[in-house]
């Protein structure tokens, strides 16, 4: 999540995206008429956040978090929500289109995934962690991160029905988690120890709407080859609260 703090300290403390925000106001501003009774409701953002030098100033913030701290492909892509609508994208792959330029997070309530990222962030007051899931068609393990942004003097937005003074929008990024455990040399330093091991997540009640996501309530995050012989009789078991569930390594 450090990464990802330090994006949103960059974003609230520039003001470069002040403006972005104001163009795209408060829901219905900008609506798309015909995606009013839509699942997914999408805002005109074009002429604001298509803007090649508010597009630069976002990757100018977003690179060096990544080179600094050695990150370049595990924290494969950061995106900017402003008035809770998805507005920048930086990404390895520039070239893909971004299928949810426009998307409004904040007012698809309907989307019980993004109504229960957006209450978590900004009426529950914590921050929001999902994954890791699996992308179609691809390898990858990925595990997205979200918090919110505040601005002293914003118009603040309405979450779930509740205003919420001075709330301006939300950041967020995607991990590679497959990666990031390659990195850790998680898997010889336990063959190196003579250990086996199988590290899971269990997903909390309050995070009820992440089953509307794909994976079930208890996931296999990582484990040894050997694993399956692991019980009460030879092993241990050591439960930790993260931000998205308990996770436990035996």
């Amino acid at each position: 999540m450090i990464p990802l703090y330090s994006v949103q300290q960059g974003v609230t403390h520039s003001n470069y995206f002040d403006d972005a925000a104001a163009e795209i106001g408060r829901f219905p501003n900008r609506v798309i008429p015909e995606t009013m009774n839509e699942m997914k409701i999408f805002r005109d953002v074009s002429g604001i956040c298509d803007d090649p030098d508010l597009q630069l100033k976002w990757r100018e913030i977003v690179q060096p978090v990544n080179k600094e701290n050695n990150l370049d492909g595990v924290v494969f892509a950061y995106r900017l929500a402003p008035s809770n609508v998805f507005c920048l994208y930086e990404r390895g792959n520039m070239e893909s289109p971004d299928k949810h330029f426009g998307f409004d997070a904040g007012s698809s309530t309907q989307v019980k995934f993004w109504q229960g990222v957006t209450e978590d962030i900004f009426i529950n007051k914590s921050y929001s962690m999902f994954g890791p899931f699996g992308i179609p068609d691809k390898k990858e393990e990925v595990i997205c991160g979200h918090i919110p942004i505040y601005k002293a003097g914003s118009q603040g937005l309405n979450v779930a029905g509740e205003e919420v003074p001075e709330a301006w929008g939300f950041v967020m990024n995607y991990l590679d988690w497959g990666l990031m455990k390659e990195r850790s040399n998680i898997y010889e330093r336990f063959a190196g120890c003579h250990l086996d091991f199988e590290l899971t997540s269990q997903v909390r009640a309050e995070d009820a709407y992440q089953n509307m996501a794909p994976f079930p309530e208890s996931n296999v995050l990582a484990k040894s080859p050997n694993s399956h012989l692991l019980d009460d009789t030879n092993s241990v078991v050591i439960e930790t609260t993260s931000l998205h569930g308990v996770w436990s390594h035996r």
